[in-house]
């Protein structure tokens, strides 16, 4: 005989029965709301390559109960400064550039963690590999400029202002930091050079508080490719398409760990395709407040 049947109706064995029964289809239910949670979660790091540990920084995030690192912000102060070079190729003729109002700079380029804290809190998809060389304070490198706009949209909403990519004049402003020799501070990345990149602020700021500006990563900025200067703008802003501009091409600046001083002066530029990924690429940012 059972023990349903043992037991009268409305007995206080009948209704622990009950109990009992509800009780596992209440566990059985949060088990696999569990498992599936556990199973999305899986396959969420699976897809991007992330370790076990990013799960746990995901719901952090989600919950609140941690905020994702952003990057330092250093002041630019208005100005003005002769932009360019008459000894480079794609840097003539020299021009004037006046800033009038100051802006908001990375100190440094942008980190593997500044990146993966995006992945991890869902504003970005693509997760860069390092190359073996380490992620946290290292510049995030096989970044392209179109994989940039990404993180550049999260960060904007997560630190509630406008942010992007910093201009070519504002980029050059930043490294000379009110000096005209080639370079305001060490071009070397000492024992890094040659071999792979170094862990951001390794080395002393410029006059402005900025750092790496001169090696470890060719940076991306906003504007189009120009081969001259001739008719560029005298503000401090991007240059598009204006004149003979090439979006299809957009530009780096500063040299990377594998180029030599002669290439990481502060008016040395190079070209490349919006949707490229290398070693040598990274980048930087200006943050704004919104207007």
């Amino acid at each position: 005989m059972s023990f349903r049947g043992l037991a009268a109706a409305g007995s206080l064995e009948l209704r622990y029965l009950r109990w009992s029964r509800a009780r596992v289809a209440v566990e059985a239910v949060a088990l696999a709301a569990i498992l599936v949670v556990f199973a999305e979660n899986l396959s969420w790091a699976v897809d991007r390559g992330a370790p076990l540990a990013a799960i746990g920084e995901r719901w952090a995030y989600r919950l609140g109960l941690a905020k994702p690192p952003f990057p330092n912000l250093v002041e630019i102060p208005a100005g003005f400064f002769q932009m360019g070079s008459d000894k480079g190729n794609f840097s003539k003729p020299v021009h004037r550039v006046t800033f009038a109002q100051s802006f908001s700079l990375a100190a440094t380029e942008i980190t593997f963690r500044e990146w993966d804290a995006c992945v991890a809190d869902g504003g970005c998809d693509y997760r860069p590999p390092d190359q073996g060389w380490g992620r946290a304070t290292r510049p995030v490198i096989n970044v392209s400029w179109q994989d940039v706009q990404v993180y550049i949209a999260w960060l904007s909403r997560r630190m509630g202002k406008v942010c992007r990519l910093p201009s070519e004049a504002e980029w050059e402003y930043a490294a000379r930091a009110g000096t005209t020799i080639d370079y305001a501070r060490s071009a070397s990345n000492g024992r890094w050079a040659a071999e792979q990149t170094a862990p951001v602020g390794e080395f002393p700021a410029n006059a402005w508080g900025v750092q790496d500006m001169h090696g470890n990563v060719w940076e991306w900025v906003e504007d189009c490719w120009h081969t001259r200067y001739e008719g560029a703008p005298d503000n401090g802003r991007a240059w598009r398409d204006e004149g003979d501009g090439n979006c299809s091409i957009r530009v780096l600046r500063g040299g990377s760990w594998d180029d030599d001083r002669d290439n990481a002066r502060p008016v040395d530029r190079v070209r490349s395709d919006p949707y490229s990924r290398a070693t040598l690429f990274g980048f930087r940012v200006v943050c704004v407040a919104h207007p």
